[in-house]
């Protein structure tokens, strides 16, 4: 990071040059550890308009064995 400072000021590398260069290292960190260096996301509601969680559909316990039975290896 130094030599690119040092080398844009001595006019050695171009100034795109650089942001380009520091861009592409910006992105790999943040592909390689999101947690540190991605872009922080926040999900929340306002006073008018909170958010909520509601469940679509209850199922039945049917439906629920139906599921069971699609995980489990077919007997002979």
């Amino acid at each position: 990071m130094d030599r690119l400072e040092a080398a844009t000021e001595a006019g050695s590398l171009p100034a795109a040059a650089a942001s380009v260069i520091l861009a592409n290292k910006r992105w790999r960190m943040e592909k390689l550890k999101p947690k540190v260096y991605g872009a922080a996301v926040t999900l929340k509601g306002d006073r008018d308009n909170p958010l909520q969680m509601e469940a679509s559909k209850a199922m039945t316990e049917a439906e629920l064995v139906a599921i069971a039975k699609r995980g489990q290896p077919a007997t002979p």
